[in-house]
């Protein structure tokens, strides 16, 4: 199964403008404030709160509190578990095709009204149906017809999906798909009200008075650009659960305006994006500081197509050459976590974390070298051997593309110029355009070296690897590597969880060391900082809980 996704460098993790993302229910007798709210940041105006049209992470923020689906990926305890939500409970068929969920009783949206599996059904179809245009439609693709309905094809009552009666939803699919529910908890699967999406048409989701949801908080309160007002919602099934009596966003994409709010008190979180901030407010006694490795790699990509890096050990040798600690630290401002492969840290199989099995790709290749007695240097002086191109690292012609001329992209250029002549003795070209062309010459393959940010959606580690199969176009690296590729198909049907880690994990080895078709060098990482009033927070990476179960205790 390959993705049509599109660049996603700057999603970051859902709640990058609100902090940190919050932990299962508070257990019980804990003590609470009386009066519970919290006051955040919002970084733009949502787009819509349509979930059928939305593809900005602002928009994410108040459908994450406000709407609900079946599950909700959590924090138990500091592993992640998909916990059932309006589903009460779910069956999966012998051959892993068909998915039957039975709802909860009592269900209820905001107004009162009943949330049934027709909703569900008709939501999921709405974001098919490509007269509507859903951004994130991809995430339906497991789905039996999505293809043909996707494309105008088939009508979408054809897709895998119905409702046998009004408290089961069905999915069946195309191919069994492990990493299914880790697709279901994606907002084009939460229920729609049919109702009210004829009855405001385009209006629908533009305004408070203009949407409807059926989680834990509603919106009341929207002024575009201002502020975005959300409170409890009554009817939520597991209200009772649920502590704070209202969510204000304060909508400002000024970060230095941003910063001074929390320094005021305006505002109960804010991620850190300067290494000054951090220094400044690591060592205050009020606040609590999350470190978070959330979802994004950036990574320098290879044309296997270029006479130079065809070579798989004269890319090993520009990869090693990259030393991440010192990138993080002169590019980054120590921001950033060094990159061990390329599926991030925080991925995992089930309980089981990714990283763990795989290893940290770069620290066993330095050993494996060391222990060789050779270099990057010499790994470059092979493949050149065996390419023809000489003796002289320096008369080798290398442009290393970069998307952006702002001071940043200048200090990283600079940083990969010193580290290739000082490793390799390469003296390394920087080619800075602005990113429309940066993108238009990879997927031309106009480029030798380029590189990238991209951020993963969900924590198994397929999702990232499936990128780099030979029939993607999400990296346009020229690589086709028969092994790979039939471990990925086998990865994406696999329903035993300790083959696919074995799968996936070879898959990794493959293209970061074997092939080393890609370079990852850090992982983005959100510096939290909250009010140490504010209770019940998750370090994890990827979850969906948003402000659900936190509470304050202390607030002043």
């Amino acid at each position: 199964m390959s993705m049509t996704r599109g660049l996603a460098s700057t999603l970051g993790i859902l709640v990058l403008a609100a902090g940190a993302a919050f932990a299962a229910p508070a257990p019980a007798g804990v003590k609470m404030d009386e009066n519970m709210y919290l006051n955040l940041n919002l970084g733009a105006d949502p787009t819509t709160l349509d979930v059928s049209r939305r593809s900005d992470a602002y928009s994410s923020n108040i459908e994450m509190d406000c709407m609900e689906g079946l599950v909700r990926l959590i924090d138990e305890n500091g592993q992640y578990k998909m916990q059932p939500m309006e589903a009460s409970s779910w069956d999966v068929s012998e051959d892993g095709k068909v998915y039957t969920f039975h709802l909860r009783d009592g269900l209820k949206w905001c107004d009162g009204e009943p949330v049934t599996a027709e909703q569900y059904v008709y939501g999921i179809r709405r974001s098919a149906d490509p007269k509507v245009g859903c951004p994130n439609s991809f995430f339906l693709e497991p789905l039996a017809n999505y293809g043909p309905v996707s494309r105008g094809e088939m009508p979408v009552e054809k897709l895998g999906v119905s409702a046998p009666d009004s408290k089961t939803v069905v999915f069946t699919l195309s191919e069994p798909t492990p990493i299914f529910l880790n697709m279901i908890n994606q907002t084009v699967y939460y229920p729609q009200r049919e109702d009210k999406v004829k009855e405001w048409g385009d209006k629908f989701g533009t305004e408070a008075k203009y949407w409807i949801s059926n989680g834990a908080f509603k919106v009341t309160e929207w002024v575009h650009n201002n502020k975005l007002v959300t409170v409890k919602n009554e009817n939520y099934f597991d209200a009772k659960n649920v502590h704070l009596q209202r969510v204000t966003w304060l909508i400002s994409g000024d970060a230095a305006a941003t910063y001074n709010q929390f320094l005021a008190g305006q505002i109960d979180g804010f991620n850190a994006s300067k290494k000054e901030q951090v220094q400044e407010l690591e060592n205050r006694n009020d606040l609590q500081y999350n470190k978070i490795v959330s979802n994004t790699v950036a990574f320098a990509m290879f044309n296997t197509r270029d006479k130079i890096f065809k070579n798989a050990k004269i890319r090993r040798a520009f990869s090693l050459t990259f030393d991440r600690e010192m990138m993080n630290d002169m590019v980054y401002g120590g921001l950033r976590a060094p990159a061990n492969g390329w599926v991030l840290d925080a991925s995992a199989i089930g309980t089981e974390n990714f990283r763990a099995h795989s290893g940290k790709l770069f620290d066993e290749q330095y050993a494996e070298l060391e222990k060789e007695g050779k270099t990057p240097r010499d790994l470059l002086l092979e493949g050149m051997k065996e390419e023809g191109l000489g003796d002289d690292p320096a008369a080798l012609k290398v442009v290393f593309s970069l998307g952006g001329t702002d001071a940043f992209m200048r200090n990283m250029g600079d940083f990969f110029q010193q580290v290739c002549a000082e490793t390799l003795g390469v003296r390394l070209e920087i080619d800075f355009k602005e990113w429309g062309v940066f993108s238009s010459n990879l997927e031309k393959h106009n480029y030798q070296i380029g590189f990238m940010a991209w951020g993963a959606y969900y924590s198994d580690p397929y999702d990232l690897l499936s990128i780099l199969v030979s029939d993607s176009d999400m990296i346009r690296t020229g690589w086709k590597n028969e092994k790979f590729d039939s471990l990925m198909k086998a990865a994406a049907h696999e329903m035993d969880d300790a083959k696919r880690l074995d799968e996936l994990v070879q898959a990794e080895h493959i293209a970061v060391v074997d092939d080393c078709v890609v370079a990852p060098v850090v992982q983005s990482v959100v510096h939290n900082f909250i009010p140490k009033f504010v209770k019940n927070v998750s370090v994890l990476g990827f979850n969906s809980e948003g402000n659900l179960y936190t509470y304050t205790d202390g607030r002043k």
